[in-house]
């Protein structure tokens, strides 16, 4: 007879547990694909005593045209950051975050969210809340439904535990470099 520890069973229930509530904020019409998957390991990883957390995470369709949609995931940028360890995050809007940054910096990474898009890219709206001040933010993101690539304000800043990690070459190199939003 096998004997089985109390404390593998409550682990197990409570990682059950947190990718449940992870579904439950990911839209009911987001389609079953990797990108899918990403995005609940997010929501799971995502800092539970933090004043700030994730309540939803929408499926907006389809990329059709990168200019279009670089410009509105510019536009709604979010920065997700803390100053020192174990202080609380903070959120960022674009417009508080364009007045400190240099213009060639903003055209830069408006640059490389066009580059990072392709048409098909899943659309991916992440609503966030600040729980001290209880504002809401929209960030508009993107990710390849096989969740190879992704893009956007959030993704690029956020600095989370267990984040999104990718593969980055360049072409005509021999290189190539890991990038991580950890």
């Amino acid at each position: 007879m096998r004997k089985f520890s109390p404390r593998i069973i409550v682990l197990g229930l409570l990682v059950c547990a947190r990718l449940a509530f992870a579904q439950e904020v990911i839209s009911k019409d987001f389609p079953a694909s990797p990108a899918r998957d990403r995005m609940a390991k997010l929501v799971a990883s995502f800092p539970k005593d933090s004043n700030v957390k994730i309540e939803a995470i929408a499926f907006d369709g389809t990329v059709r045209d990168a200019m279009d949609t670089a410009k509105e995931m510019l536009n709604t940028t979010v920065v997700l950051g803390s100053g020192e360890a174990g202080s609380k995050f903070q959120l960022f809007e674009f417009n508080e975050v364009a007045k400190q940054v240099p213009g060639q910096v903003i055209d830069r990474f408006f640059e490389s969210l066009q580059l990072n898009l392709a048409r098909g890219d899943f659309r991916i709206w992440i609503v966030l809340r600040d729980l001290q001040s209880n504002r809401q933010v929209k960030s508009l993101n993107s990710m390849r439904p096989d969740g190879s690539m992704f893009s956007g304000g959030l993704f690029a800043t956020a600095r989370l535990p267990g984040g999104l990690t990718t593969q980055v070459s360049r072409e005509n190199t021999v290189c190539s470099r890991q990038v991580l939003t950890t």
